[in-house]
């Protein structure tokens, strides 16, 4: 269900938000999902971190395989663990 009023929560008031920036003169460049990355390559990460990073820093899947890379057409390298400290850092 879509909160645009901020009903169940005054944190998804997404009305009042695009209200507040029409008023304050910003635009919104608005992203679909968490992350798309399909214009840029290796998801706009540098290609030593996707294809040559340690692997430590790297998201994982359940059969202990690294994840597909960020850049799936050419199926390179893996996709970082984005909460990961050593990534953060």
């Amino acid at each position: 269900m879509l909160d645009l009023d901020g009903s169940t929560n005054p944190r998804l008031h997404i009305r009042g938000f695009l209200e507040l920036l029409e008023k304050r003169g910003l635009f919104l460049n608005f992203r679909c999902g968490r992350f798309c990355c399909a214009e840029l390559p290796y998801g706009g990460l540098p290609k030593r971190l996707v294809v040559d990073g340690p692997k430590d820093r790297m998201a994982w899947e359940a059969g202990d395989e690294l994840t597909q890379g960020c850049w799936i057409n050419r199926k390179e390298g893996a996709r970082p663990c984005y909460p990961h400290p050593k990534y953060l850092t």
